[in-house]
C-alpha cells in the first residue's frame, strides 16, 4: 500500500498546504524561509502550463503567499504504507516541494520511468525502519532512465533498519541511485542513516541487519553532483567475505564523472558485522567500472570517520577509476 501514488502526463508540483496537519516531533520543523520564486501559474514547462496538486487537499495554490511560511507539509506513512509512489510512462517532470516523508514502510519516495525530479526544502524522516522486506534506498529510490534528480536542502534523517524480524529484510542506504542521466545535492543533511550504532538483530543474534550492504548515505551508478552538503553519524555494516560493504557515498558502474565540493564528512562508521574487516569502506568509495572520466573532490572535509575494514581508508578508498583532489582537509579518521 502507498499514502499517495501519481500515474501522470503532466507537469506536477507538490507543495504545502497552511492547513495540513502537522506532527508534534521537533526534528521536522525548519526555521522561516522567505521563497521567493515567480506564481505558478505563470510558470511553464515544456510549453505546457504547470499544475499543481496539493497533498492531501483538494485545490491549488498560485503564489507563495497562499502557504504560511515556514511549515512542512507531511506524508506519514506510519510504518506500514509506502508514502509516495511516482510513475511516470510519459516523461513529465515532477517537482516537490516542501515535504516530510515520513516513516513509509520501504521507501519514503520510488521514482521509475522516465521525467525528472526535483526536490526542494524536502525532509526524509525514518523511512523503513522496520522493513520486513529489502527496502533498496529507505529515502529515496530512483531508477528513471533518460532523467534527473535534484534535491536541494533536504535532509535525511534516521532511514535506517532499526527492527529485523524477516530474513529478507535488510538495512540499507538512504539514497539508491539505480539507472538515469544523474543525480544532483546541494546543500542537504545526511545524518544517521542505514543502520543504528547498537542494536541486536533478532534473526541472526548479530548486530542488525547481518546483511553487508554499501554507502550508508548514498549508492550510485549514475553520475552524481554533491554541494555544500553534509553527512554525519551514518553507519553500515562491513564484512571480510562480503566486498561489496561499507561505504558512506558508494559509488560504481556508471558513476564516472562524480563531483563534491565543499562537502563535510564527519563521524560516519562502517562497523564489522558478523565478521571483521573488508576490502571496501570510508566516507567516499569509488568501486568498480567507473571509466576513465575522473571524480573530482574539492574543497571538502573528512573528520573522525571510522572503518573496521582491514583493506580500506575511513576516508576515501579508490578502488577502481581515476580521482582528482584539491583542497581537501584529513582529521582524525
Amino acid at each position: 500500500g502507498f499514502s499517495v501514488m501519481f500515474c501522470f502526463n503532466e507537469y506536477v508540483t507538490i507543495k504545502n498546504s497552511q492547513n495540513i496537519y502537522l506532527p508534534p516531533p521537533l526534528e521536522n520543523e525548519r526555521p522561516p524561509r522567505l521563497l521567493r520564486r515567480e506564481p505558478e501559474h505563470e510558470r511553464s514547462v515544456g510549453g505546457r502550463r504547470g499544475r499543481l496538486v496539493r497533498p492531501l487537499l483538494a485545490g491549488t495554490e498560485g503564489d507563495p503567499a497562499d502557504r504560511k511560511e515556514g511549515t512542512i507539509s507531511t506524508l506519514d506513512g506510519n510504518g506500514t504504507f509506502q508514502t509516495l509512489v511516482v510513475v511516470n510512462d510519459n516523461g513529465r517532470d515532477l517537482e516537490v516541494e516542501r515535504v516530510c516523508f515520513y516513516r513509509s514502510i520501504q521507501n519514503g519516495l520510488r521514482k521509475t520511468k522516465a521525467g525528472n525530479l526535483t526536490l526542494t526544502d524536502c525532509d526524509f524522516i525514518e523511512n523503513g525502519t522496520n522493513a520486513t522486506a529489502n527496502t533498496s534506498g529507505k529515502a529515496i529510490y530512483f531508477d528513471a532512465s533518460g532523467a534527473r534528480l535534484t534535491a536541494i536542502r533536504c535532509r535525511f534523517l534516521r532511514n535506517r533498519q532499526e527492527v529485523r524480524t524477516k530474513s529478507n529484510a535488510s538495512i540499507d542506504s538512504a539514497v539508491n541511485l539505480v539507472n538515469g542521466l544523474g543525480a544532483t545535492f546541494g546543500d542537504c543533511l545526511f545524518f544517521g542513516n542505514c543502520t543504528p550504532l547498537c542494536q541486536i538483530d533478532k534473526i541472526s543474534g548479530y548486530p542488525i541487519g547481518d546483511k553487508h550492504k554499501p554507502g550508508s548515505a548514498i549508492l550510485s551508478s549514475i553520475p552524481i553532483e554533491v554541494t555544500g552538503s553534509t553527512f554525519a553519524a551514518n553507519i553500515t555494516l562491513c564484512r571480510s567475505s562480503n566486498e561489496q560493504s561499507g561505504g558512506t557515498v558508494w559509488l560504481q558502474s556508471n558513476a564516472a564523472g562524480s563531483v563534491f565540493r565543499r562537502c563535510a564528512f564527519y563521524g560516519n562508521n562502517d562497523r564489522a558485522g558478523n565478521g571483521s574487516g573488508a576490502t571496501y569502506g570510508g566516507a567516499i568509495v569509488l568501486y568498480s567500472n567507473l571509466g576513465a572520466t575522473p571524480v573530482t573532490i574539492d574543497s571538502c572535509t573528512f573528520a573522525y570517520n571510522l572503518t573496521d575494514g582491514a583493506k580500506c581508508a575511513a576516508g576515501i578508498t579508490a578502488g577502481s577509476g581515476n580521482l582528482v583532489m584539491s583542497n581537501c582537509v584529513f582529521g582524525g579518521n
